[in-house]
């Protein structure tokens, strides 16, 4: 099947959990995240979504702490890839993409407005999300395939 796009993007750990260090990560979640990533977020971490964390050091963290930023990351590195691989054909904001899981693995739909106009311009599109990290980055990459 022929390719639409391909877009990679790497974070650094760090800087996601300075951020959550001055701000709730509630903050963050309505810039960047539809409803349902929030959910997802509160329901996991219910103690980090109203207060910033205590510390700033990512690697003196607790596991909780690591996991929230590994779910933040997760969410700002996939969108990030996702708007790489379809710009310029078409231009997302951070509300258009919605990250989800299924059995472990990532998912990634378009908002309804959004999978409307890729549907008239391409048709029925899959998107493709590996993930990786590795001490204190986080990585995915996106490849949208045209399924005819």
């Amino acid at each position: 099947m022929p390719i639409v796009g391909c877009g990679i993007d790497i974070v650094n750990l760090q800087r996601i959990y300075s951020l959550l260090g001055k701000f709730p990560a509630r903050r963050l979640l309505l810039k960047i995240s539809s409803n349902p990533e929030i959910a997802a977020y509160r329901t996991s971490f219910p103690d980090h979504y109203e207060n910033p964390f205590e510390d700033t050091n990512y690697y003196e963290a607790n596991v909780t702490s690591k996991r929230a930023v590994m779910f933040i990351a997760k969410l700002w590195s996939i969108k990030e890839s996702t708007y790489k691989a379809v710009f310029p054909f078409i231009t997302l904001g951070w509300k258009d993409i919605i990250v989800g899981t299924n059995q472990g693995k990532p998912t990634l739909a378009f908002n309804d407005a959004v999978h409307t106009r890729l549907f008239a311009k391409y048709g029925a599109l899959r998107p493709h999300v590996p993930l990786s990290h590795d001490g204190c980055y986080f990585i995915s990459q996106v490849l949208v395939e045209h399924l005819y």
